[in-house]
């Protein structure tokens, strides 16, 4: 980069970075995200601090007829699964296996089965009384199976996924989880909040000349079209970066404060019971992270790209902000197979805190990806196509 161009680009970031509503919208949205975690850690639930020093003695230990048997007496005395207080060291345990029974007891026709395969521990006055390893895994193993049903997956899927749960090692093995828990499930409303703020700041970052009406002058400069589109989309794309990391930090931190990064060695399926992903959860969360990531990448071009289209910042804005509104409400039956497959591959519903992982796969070039795996191509291969569109509509403007 030529030293007149290193210039624009940082005059560009510069009144991107300082603009009003750039700057409110960071301070607000990373405060609110902070403020939220820090109540919630030091008002609403402080027994949440240091929840691996009170749970360390079952550091390891296999999730086995032994394990349930004692975590079946501490139901007993204290009247239900729901009812382990947590000051309890089998709390968190305690949590887990009543989303493993009760979550997803009820989707469809499944209820019967699975409640017969678990020794119909659910309804038992304690919530474990005749649960076995053997019945747990049981009623797991049942509700993939509902699940790949559900989401009509054909039947060399359904084969790709049992060839990866039998890759998971079982029992699994308790290892103490609650901060990476509690951190997997925050992307999905620092993604959100995310998608708000590109909005409102990088809708201007084209339209904003037109609107100043200092188009013609830039458009006349040396740069003119010839690189200042790229310049311009580049520093969009560094405060995207920029502000998705404050966000981020903000989240997130609060939970390594208080608890840690113990847990990241835990399998998967401790913190989303119904997923067949043959990994960590230090590993998984590695991989929402570059979905978050690539996700800000493009929803940073997505404002952009619209600020080039619209030619009008408030317009664009609104059209993230009602973006944002759908994705959050919007709902389509897996019967519309691709096209609803599709749908819940946008940054906000891949980085949603569930207990059931969307076991739809995507077929690319032979290769069969999964929703975190396809979100990161398509997320990539977006981004540099509405790059192509910016370059485009940019140099097709009127000086």
């Amino acid at each position: 980069m030529t030293a007149d161009r290193a210039v624009i680009l940082k005059y560009e970031l510069k009144k991107i970075m300082t603009g009003r509503i750039a700057v409110i919208a960071v301070i607000l949205g990373a405060g609110m995200l902070l403020a939220v975690t820090m109540i919630n850690y030091l008002i609403i639930r402080p027994q949440d601090v240091n929840v691996y020093e009170r749970e360390i003695s079952l550091e390891g230990r296999p999730l086995d007829d032994a394990f349930l048997e004692e975590v079946a007496a501490e139901a007993e005395k204290a009247g239900g699964l729901s009812k382990i207080g947590a000051e309890s060291r089998y709390y968190h345990a305690a949590g887990y296996l009543n989303r493993l029974q009760g979550t997803y007891l009820t989707i469809g026709g499944a209820s019967a089965e699975t409640l017969k395969a678990a020794g119909k521990a659910a309804a038992s006055s304690s919530g474990t009384q005749g649960l076995t390893a053997d019945s747990l895994y049981a009623l797991r193993e049942d509700l993939l199976e509902y699940i790949y049903d559900y989401f009509r997956l054909s039947d060399s899927d359904k084969e790709w996924w049992k060839e990866k749960e039998n890759r998971i090692s079982k029992p699994f093995v308790w290892h103490t989880n609650f901060g990476v828990y509690s951190m997997k499930s925050n992307f999905g409303a620092a993604m959100d909040l995310f998608c708000i703020i590109a909005g409102v700041s990088l809708a201007g970052v084209f339209a904003g000349e037109k609107s100043q009406r200092t188009d013609s002058l830039v458009l006349c400069t040396k740069e003119g079209k010839k690189t200042l589109w790229l310049i311009k989309f580049a520093a969009g794309e560094i405060f995207s970066l920029t502000a998705g990391t404050l966000l981020l930090a903000a989240v997130q931190l609060p939970h390594v404060i208080f608890n840690g990064l113990h847990g990241t060695d835990a399998a998967w399926q401790l913190l989303v019971p119904f997923s067949s992903y043959p990994y960590t959860a230090g590993h998984m969360l590695a991989l929402l992270i570059l979905d978050y990531y690539l996700g800000c990448l493009l929803t940073g071009a997505a404002a952009m790209l619209l600020s080039v289209l619209i030619g009008n910042a408030v317009a664009s804005a609104g059209v993230i902000c009602v973006a944002v509104m759908l994705d959050l409400f919007a709902a389509l039956p897996p019967q519309l197979g691709l096209l609803a497959q599709l749908r819940y591959l946008t940054p906000g519903q891949v980085l949603l805190n569930s207990g059931m992982a969307d076991p739809r796969l995507l077929h690319i070039f032979g290769l069969r990806l999964t929703s975190i795996q396809s979100a990161a191509v398509l997320y990539a291969a977006a981004t540099i196509l509405f790059m192509i569109i910016v370059r485009a509509g940019y140099k097709r403007l009127e000086a």
